[in-house]
């Protein structure tokens, strides 16, 4: 399985590599992963099940994809809530007005400037 940008790649194991990314095996299903659509479920009695919504040229269909393994469950489901993040991150920057940027302010000491630091009642160690 292989997620880009928006979708999700499921692909059938083979010992071939893939022709266009390396990975092995041949394409099974594409599934357009958008975040506020039903696109990816997680099944409501099981924590390792899902539900993708794959498309193809206008036509649908449900595939149930299950993991042998509680850990490897949460963190696919784990990639989609970041990836639900990063969208969400990227359409509010695009919504924010540009920050203007001025003129850089020079907080160097100038040349024979000094600072001096009074710290109240600190008595001296004598050693």
């Amino acid at each position: 399985m292989c997620i880009s940008r928006s979708f999700m790649s499921i692909f059938f194991a083979s010992n071939r590599p893939h022709s266009t990314n390396g990975i092995l095996g041949d394409l099974f299903a594409l599934c357009p992963y958008d975040p506020t659509a039903n696109s990816v479920e997680a099944v409501l009695d099981s924590s390792r099940y899902f539900v993708l919504k794959v498309e193809d040229h206008g036509r649908h269909a449900f595939i149930g994809m299950g993991f042998q393994e509680r850990t490897e469950a949460f963190d696919f489901n784990v990639t989609l809530q970041d990836f639900f993040k990063q969208i969400r991150a990227e359409k509010q920057a695009a919504a924010a007005p540009p920050v203007e940027i001025g003129p850089k302010k020079d907080y160097s000491l100038k040349e024979g400037q000094t600072i001096s630091i009074s710290i109240g009642n600190v008595s001296r160690l004598q050693g």
